[in-house]
């Protein structure tokens, strides 16, 4: 089984998309959506196979450890709300249970805009792996429970999430990145203002570099 842990604030355009996606697997998956209470967002079980966790603390990666808290699979993945797996990518993360030395890994990236300045960015990604040995959380992260079981609680941040899990995997075992891509929404970029949203995001990698804790660059995250 894979558990798949989709962190939301219930309003994401492509989150029945991705579950229908998920509803359609050749494997056996379970669906963990983690949403912050309280929110206005109803959501709805829509097969067997979800269950819908609240939490109390705010944050992506809050939400995330409440999903890893509950999951039982032999591998956990981590998904947007926004990110649409590619085909077969359940075939795929079958292949990667099968060989104990992976202990986690993540897709390739790219958007579902066509632009220039989009597709530099998503080719970005895996130098910037290769500098930083961090893989960005919107390339749909994933990690074997068995591995990270007892060290879950380094995942109980606001965010920063992708940071600490990337470099913990970095030392726990061998890291994959599939070629197969995700595509992951834009709409952030595009509200935000591109140069924008990447300059924050980057700030913030940076601060944590420097000792800053999650909770305080999650609080000047959201401030500007």
């Amino acid at each position: 089984m894979i558990s798949i842990i989709i962190p939301t604030l219930g309003d994401g355009e492509l989150l029945d998309t991705i579950r229908l996606q998920i509803a359609k697997s050749q494997i056996v998956c379970e669906v963990l959506i983690c949403i912050p209470r309280p929110n206005s967002a109803r959501l709805a079980i829509h097969h067997p196979s979800e269950r819908i966790i609240q939490t109390e603390k705010k944050g992506r990666g809050h939400q995330i450890y409440a999903g890893t808290r509950e999951a039982v699979g032999r591998f956990l993945l981590l998904l947007h709300d926004d990110t649409i797996l590619p085909n077969g990518w359940d075939i795929i993360l079958q292949q990667m249970i099968e060989k104990e030395e992976i202990v986690g890994g993540g897709f390739k990236l790219r958007f579902d805009q066509p632009s220039f300045r989009y597709r530099a960015l998503a080719a970005f990604a895996d130098p910037y792996y290769k500098l930083t040995g961090e893989i960005w959380g919107d390339r749909a992260l994933f990690v074997r429970r068995k591995s990270i079981q007892d060290e879950l609680s380094i995942l109980d941040v606001p965010l920063m999430e992708d940071v600490i899990l990337s470099k913990w995997m970095q030392k726990n075992g061998r890291v994959v990145l599939i070629q197969d891509p995700i595509i992951t929404s834009t709409k952030r970029f595009r509200g935000q203002g591109f140069w924008r949203h990447i300059g924050r995001i980057l700030f913030c990698r940076f601060l944590f570099s420097l000792g800053i804790s999650p909770d305080r660059i999650y609080r000047i995250y959201y401030s500007g």
